[in-house]
C-alpha cells in the first residue's frame, strides 16, 4: 500500500482514485470528533424522544409511524437489509475500494449519525485490503 491520506478535508475524485488504487486513508482528529459529536446527537435526539426520521421513525410511508424505544435496534437493521440487496457481477477491488472510501468520506462529514466503530470498521478494511464482494447492480452504497 503507498499513500497516507489524512483526511480532514472532503477527498477529491483524485484522493477516491488514490484509495482505489491502494493508497492509505485515515482520518484527522477532527474527522473522528465530528463523527462522534454527530453519533452524540443522535444518542441525544433518541435519550429525549424527540421525533427523527429514521432515528425513532419508519421510513418512506411509514415515516408518521413511532417506533417504540426498544424496537430501535430492530428498525436500524431493518433498514440496512432491506438496502443489503443486489445481483450480477461483482465490482472488482479497486471500484470497492472507491465506494468505501467515498463512504468514510461522507461519514467524516459529520452528517450521519453512525457509531464511530462503523467508520473505524471500514478504515481497518481499507488497510488489511479486504474488500467484500458488492454486486454491480442494485447495491446501495
Amino acid at each position: 500500500m503507498t499513500g497516507g491520506i489524512i483526511r480532514d478535508e472532503p477527498l477529491s475524485w483524485r484522493g477516491v482514485a488514490a484509495v482505489a488504487e491502494g493508497a492509505a486513508l485515515s482520518l484527522s482528529d477532527a474527522s473522528l470528533r465530528r463523527v462522534a459529536d454527530a453519533r452524540g446527537l443522535v444518542e441525544s435526539i433518541v435519550a429525549k424522544g424527540i421525533r427523527a426520521y429514521g432515528i425513532n421513525t419508519g421510513v418512506g410511508g411509514l415515516s408518521d409511524v413511532v417506533v417504540e424505544p426498544a424496537q430501535l435496534r430492530h428498525l436500524s437493521r431493518n433498514i440496512v437489509m432491506s438496502h443489503a440487496v443486489g445481483v450480477g457481477t461483482p465490482l472488482g477491488r479497486c471500484e470497492v475500494r472507491a465506494v468505501i472510501a467515498a463512504v468514510v468520506n461522507n461519514f467524516a462529514h459529520g452528517f450521519s449519525g453512525v457509531r464511530p466503530c462503523v467508520v473505524e470498521r471500514l478504515l481497518s478494511l481499507l488497510r488489511a485490503d479486504c474488500v467484500p464482494e458488492v454486486p454491480a447492480q442494485g447495491s446501495v452504497g
